[in-house]
């Protein structure tokens, strides 16, 4: 019967310590990897959500503009109404990317165009028309950029 040699059992000593702690290394850098994009995925979450909030409040506010405008009896609820537009669209500036501010300023000027035109005299009935067109329209291109930018179909 043959015994092993010393220096192949002082090989096997050395290396089965290196062999766990590689072992742990490896385990370690994986751990770090997989926490940091659980840690991005939670960030784009945090971020989807925020925009969702904030599409929402300002459509909510957006629905009541043209009724708003055309129904104030003075400049004092006209400005109100515009106030409302504008703090809820800051709210949307915050946090939306570069198409949908675009959007939300064509919005924003448009309510503005048909506050204006509600108390522009003469003509005021025909220019509140048109601008309430124009408001109609641009709100729906923000709706639409809106959506492309949460990744959801109108149906959604």
């Amino acid at each position: 019967m043959g015994s092993t040699p010393a220096w192949l059992t002082l090989i096997v000593a050395f290396l089965a310590p290196l062999g766990a702690l590689g072992a742990q290394w490896v385990a370690g850098v994986r751990a770090y990897k997989l926490a940091e994009v659980e840690r991005a995925a939670k960030r784009e979450d945090r971020g989807f959500d925020l925009r969702y909030d904030a599409y929402a409040a300002f459509l909510a506010v957006a629905r009541t503009v043209r009724i708003g405008v055309e129904w104030a009896t003075t400049a004092a609820q006209t400005d109100t109404v515009l106030s409302n537009v504008r703090e809820a669209a800051a709210r949307v500036e915050l946090c939306a990317p570069a198409g949908v501010t675009e959007r939300l300023a064509e919005v924003v000027s448009a309510a503005e165009e048909m506050a204006a035109a509600r108390w522009s005299g003469s003509v005021a009935a025909r220019a509140a028309r048109d601008s309430g067109a124009v408001f109609d329209t641009a709100l729906t291109r923000l709706r639409e950029a809106m959506r492309d930018d949460l990744g959801v179909s109108a149906g959604a």
